[in-house]
């Protein structure tokens, strides 16, 4: 029997479709995020690796990724001490009370120009005008407090992540690319953007569901728990995914995403809590960016 002999030289690169020390370090050297490799473009991984890794499970999968979710969602409550965390919160419920009072004198002086109008005399007209502004202002709260709140937060968003980023993901700190100040706006504006539209499309599907009783706070809390998964992975996702990767990347990530989302929603419906909601959100974000599964189900960092 012949037997055939294969000389390898030394240097010489073999693609057995295992990213070695070197292909990692040259990704990485090229300007690489974490996001690229997860991506699978890592240069040291062939697509037919890629394709041969073995299926998983899906319910084993989500119920990984539920235990992802839950831990972070605990480790963004036990850095609620964080002095970073504290000043963040402190200027953004600040800047939140500060647009609502606007909001209020602009609503205050629209009704009192409309009860002049009416011909109802300065002193009665100006008190119906208030008490209807802050009826007005206290009614919608809980439907503008989510819109606001996150837009401020997102201001703040660079705060939090690298907060989280410095404690429990240095190497990724030490990679990450700080967003500008109009990046930050333009994301928040975005969000708002987003918001508003899509809850004034859905707003004939709430009126219809009134009828049903709890019909419209279901669906509120069904889209305002998408729109969420998406503003808050914009909020996290400027730090490491390159712009024309972000994509590919709301793609990959888009069920890890909605379970941030669906938290989220539910922590902005609990009184009180609310108020904490958009710091917890954002941290949670930061670290659903940074964790992922192995092939064999377990938690690791990304």
């Amino acid at each position: 029997m012949l037997c055939q002999k294969s000389v390898i030289g030394l240097g010489d690169d073999i693609d057995n479709g295992i990213a070695d020390g070197d292909n990692i370090e040259r990704g990485i050297a090229d300007g690489n995020t974490p996001w690229e490799l997860t991506l699978g473009e890592s240069r040291g991984t062939s697509r037919a690796s890629r394709l041969a890794q073995p299926a998983i499970d899906a319910s084993v999968r989500e119920s990984h990724e539920s235990l992802t979710m839950f831990r972070a969602l605990s480790l963004s409550i036990g850095q609620l001490g964080d002095p970073a965390f504290l000043k963040v919160l402190a200027k953004s419920l600040a800047l939140t009370l500060a647009i609502f009072v606007v909001l209020g004198i602009g609503l205050y002086w629209l009704l009192q120009w409309g009860m002049g109008w009416l011909g109802l005399n300065e002193a009665s007209g100006g008190a119906l005008a208030a008490l209807a502004a802050i009826a007005i202002v206290l009614l919608s709260g809980w439907l503008l407090f989510r819109v606001i709140a996150i837009a401020v937060i997102g201001l703040f968003t660079e705060e939090i992540v690298d907060a989280v980023e410095r404690r429990h993901y240095p190497e990724k700190a030490a990679l990450a690319r700080k967003s500008s100040h109009a990046e930050q706006v333009r994301v928040a504006l975005g969000s708002v953007g987003r918001t508003i539209g899509w809850n004034l499309l859905a707003s004939p599907v709430y009126i219809v569901l009134l009828f049903t009783g709890i019909g419209t706070a279901i669906a509120f809390f069904a889209v305002n728990a998408l729109l969420l998964s998406r503003d808050l992975g914009d909020l996290v996702a400027v730090r490491h995914v390159a712009r024309e990767q972000r994509r590919d990347w709301l793609r990959v990530t888009r069920a890890r995403r909605l379970q941030t989302g669906l938290v989220s929603a539910g922590l902005f419906m609990v009184p009180v809590v609310n108020l904490l909601a958009p710091i917890l959100s954002a941290a949670m974000a930061a670290h659903m960016l940074h964790v992922r599964e192995d092939l064999g189900g377990e938690t690791k960092n990304a």
